[in-house]
């Protein structure tokens, strides 16, 4: 039997990161997995992604951002609400105030008027890197001292069982003593 190949052609795959992050970052930035992969120059690594990072924040990649209404939407709504809040506002009030103010002028109206409650919610509750960061650090923290109270909890059950089984040793020669201790006492006592 002959050994048949079978070829199926895909689109190519593309993968892309829209960001809107408050800090600095250029239009469109270029990051290859490989680079964190702890490889030798020369070396081929047997797996690639390629993740293009498009700055979608006011005045960046406008013409990506213009071609869908909901994304353009969101960039606005988004822009609204940090003005807000760098004008004084408390987060969880400026993200509302951009709702409403959103909602007045057509932008992501039904949207926002059906799940109001849950883009807030979400919205307030930013992501932090460094706090993901620190809390991963308290919560390994937390699993190796658990890890470490396990084993030294193995280790002392282990020493108590040793010295229960050493006096129970211990007992048993006493025993073994006492009754011979008795037998020549009878013996001393019947003569």
């Amino acid at each position: 039997m002959r050994n048949l190949k079978f070829y199926l052609i895909v689109p190519t795959p593309e993968y892309y990161v829209l960001h809107n992050g408050i800090k600095t970052f250029p239009e469109r930035a270029t990051y290859r997995l490989s680079d964190s992969f702890a490889l030798s120059q020369g070396n081929e690594t047997p797996i690639e992604l390629v993740v293009t990072v498009y700055n979608i924040n006011p005045k960046f990649n406008e013409d990506i951002v213009k071609k869908d209404s909901n994304l353009h939407g969101y960039v606005i709504f988004t822009a609204k609400a940090r003005s807000f809040e760098q004008g004084g506002m408390n987060r969880a009030d400026a993200i509302k105030a951009a709702a409403e103010e959103c909602i007045k002028e057509g932008i992501l109206a039904e949207y926002l008027e059906n799940n109001a409650s849950e883009v807030i919610n979400m919205l307030i509750q930013e992501w932090d890197w460094e706090k993901a960061m620190e809390i991963n650090a308290r919560d390994a923290a937390r699993e190796a001292s658990r890890e470490t109270e396990k084993r030294v909890n193995e280790q002392w059950e282990s020493v108590v069982a040793e010295k229960d089984a050493a006096i129970s040793e211990r007992d048993t020669e006493i025993a073994a003593l006492k009754d011979k201790l008795e037998e020549a006492q009878q013996k001393n006592t019947a003569s």
